[in-house]
């Protein structure tokens, strides 16, 4: 795959976003077999976007196939579950599809070296279609697929994106006829899109302009309904919204120890609660548990921490685990706090390396160009100014 620098940005039209979206429906009605990749250390919104993209496509009668480094967290057996019953292959670790795909759909992921691939799925990246769908548009995001392929626009979540993707799709009865697409909006299609949308929301906490509300309400309540529509008693399948986010919000066993172990390093100051692990505590923890692990858990105690504090929740850990690993930064904002805008603090400290939403970012620091108390010193900074916000 061919690198590039070139930062992602917003549609500046909506008929270029028609364009765009137009050049994918050719290329999917065009082509059989499809490869589906996502981030590294996939979340709710990545994985949803995997599946429920691989539904539309078998949709059509197409050939999906999904490729994930490591297997479905617990939580999200039910995504599995919904792969196996439609028959769509899910590659893991250094499995690799026989036939190279006719084209590669690259979700959820904001920049190349992101990508989840093993060295064989890399090779299928030569002279292959590659389309892109995204809504991350942080300060160092790049795109990922071709210039004509490109579905990148501002939205809560990439399962936000589909969603307009598939209302569109829906919208196109000749072509659902010809396909004998009866009903597009089945049981499956919403409740990977719903899981995918209240997951990177964290249920509509992170959202905080009109325009992230409106849509979220639009959609959570329109897939909510269906649903509710499909439901059969005593079935166990999800009812409702509620159920999909008490589901995903379960920890394993092994992720609890690690929530409560990371509890204890945790610290309060005025409005704000934090953690910040030193290197030597973060390879602690690396040395003993899945890197995926732990950085799926602490997505759920900067949570935490932000509604305990009632105001902002951040964490920070050093990426031990990979070699050149940077010291990464998360920073959430309290159900209710509509006024805060933490990008403003990305600006104010001249970081380059990171992005999110008003209320939910990230952002990153070289490790080798701070010493030790060079980033006690940031992290001071850093908690008076969101004392201030």
């Amino acid at each position: 795959m061919e690198d590039t620098s070139e930062k992602k940005q917003a549609f500046e039209s909506i008929s270029k976003k028609n364009a765009v979206l137009e050049n994918i429906l050719s290329v999917l009605l065009k082509n059989e077999s499809f490869l589906i990749l996502g981030h590294d250390g996939p979340d709710e919104d990545c994985i949803s976007s995997l599946v429920s993209m691989s539904l539309v496509l078998r949709k059509f009668g197409k050939k999906p196939c999904i490729y994930i480094q490591n297997q479905f967290p617990d939580q999200l057996l039910y995504m599995a579950n919904i792969c196996s019953y439609n028959k769509i292959p899910v590659f893991k670790n250094s499995e690799i599809p026989a036939e190279k795909p006719d084209v590669i759909f690259i979700l959820d992921t904001p920049k190349p070296s992101m990508i989840s691939a093993n060295h064989g799925i890399r090779e299928f990246f030569k002279n292959t279609i590659l389309v892109e769908i995204d809504h991350h548009l942080y300060s160092d995001a790049q795109y990922c697929g071709n210039p004509e392929y490109r579905y990148v626009d501002k939205a809560s979540s990439t399962c936000e994106l589909l969603s307009f993707i598939c209302c569109k799709l829906n919208k196109k009865k000749d072509l659902l006829k010809k396909y004998d697409i009866e009903e597009f909006f089945t049981r499956n299609i919403a409740l990977t899109l719903l899981t995918g949308m209240i997951g990177d929301t964290n249920f509509g906490l992170t959202l905080k302009t009109n325009r992230e509300r409106f849509f979220y309400t639009l959609f959570t309540k329109f897939f909510s309904e269906i649903l509710k529509k499909s439901y059969r008693e005593n079935s166990g399948n999800y009812s409702n919204i509620t159920d999909i986010f008490t589901t995903i919000q379960q920890l394993s066993p092994e992720e609890k120890e690690v929530y409560q172990k990371l509890l204890e390093f945790t610290h309060f100051s005025k409005q704000t609660g934090f953690i910040f692990l030193t290197e030597v505590q973060s390879r602690e923890f690396f040395e003993k548990y899945d890197p995926e692990l732990f950085v799926k858990v602490i997505k759920f105690v900067t949570d935490f921490l932000a509604e305990r504090s009632g105001k902002v929740g951040t964490t920070e850990y050093y990426e031990t685990f990979i070699e050149n690993g940077k010291i990464q930064y998360r920073l959430r904002a309290a159900r209710g706090c509509t006024n805060i805008d933490f990008r403003q603090i990305l600006n104010e400290f001249k970081i380059t390396d990171g992005g999110g939403h008003p209320g939910a970012v990230g952002f990153r620091l070289k490790k080798d160009k701070y010493t030790k108390t060079e980033v006690d010193d940031f992290n001071k900074k850093l908690i008076k100014k969101l004392n201030e916000i």
